[in-house]
């Protein structure tokens, strides 16, 4: 028996199946195109965690630290007493207690450095992960610092408000001898000062306040210079 010679495609098959493949590929390349960024065919970016790791080794004092790998951190929001202040050691023991050689959690704020060079956060300890408190707030509970705003660093300092006007009703730390009143005070966004501060000549339109107790309700910090 002779062997069957091989059909050949037509010319015409020949040409669809060239139109068909051409198709394909022009169909492929157009569905890479519109493929939205980070789909499991292509490699994505992962987003940076909110939080990062750390070790205190050093407390300078009750809002400043620095990290076993020499990061400076400033807390976010607050300003405890500076050394001479009433208070002050009492601030700085309470954050060694809190934070030194412990792992650390850091959330950096918006504007992560201040003009020292120094991160601004708010820090929590690495051992509390059921609903934490930031060591931040905690301080402000305490009575062991205040509030401190600043302008490009506002997310979530509600918290530290409502703390502070807990520690201000119990009168607890810095809150539990009030300095000698003065007839009025004068504020400006974030600060609060007395009737004869310098400062205040530098506010365009100081808010005029009865007590101390409403700018500090309002989360105005007392000026360091007049001491309100």
């Amino acid at each position: 028996m002779g062997r069957r010679r091989r059909r050949l495609p037509s010319r015409a098959a020949m040409a669809r199946l060239a139109v068909a493949s051409a198709l394909a590929i022009l169909i492929a390349a157009a569905v890479e195109i519109l493929r939205p960024h980070g789909s499991p065919s292509t490699p994505s970016r992962t987003a940076a965690p909110p939080f990062r790791s750390a070790r205190v080794a050093f407390v300078a004092d009750g809002d400043t630290v620095r990290t076993e790998e020499g990061e400076w951190i400033r807390y976010l929001g607050i300003d405890a007493p500076e050394r001479g202040d009433p208070l002050a050691d009492e601030a700085t023991r309470r954050n060694e207690a809190l934070v030194l050689d412990r792992p650390i959690r850091i959330r950096e704020g918006v504007t992560p450095a201040d003009g020292y060079g120094r991160t601004v956060a708010w820090i929590y300890r690495k051992d509390e992960t059921e609903d934490p408190i930031s060591v931040n707030e905690r301080l402000i509970v305490e009575g062991l610092a205040w509030v401190s705003l600043h302008a490009d660093n506002l997310e979530d300092t509600e918290r530290l408000i409502r703390a502070q006007g807990e520690a201000i009703a119990a009168r607890r730390g810095i809150w539990a001898e009030p300095p000698e009143a003065a007839p009025y005070y004068l504020s400006s966004r974030f600060r609060f000062h007395r009737p004869n501060c310098p400062s205040v000549r530098e506010i365009p339109d100081p808010e005029r306040h009865a007590d101390r107790w409403e700018p500090l309700r309002q989360g105005k910090a007392p000026c360091r210079e007049c001491r309100p």
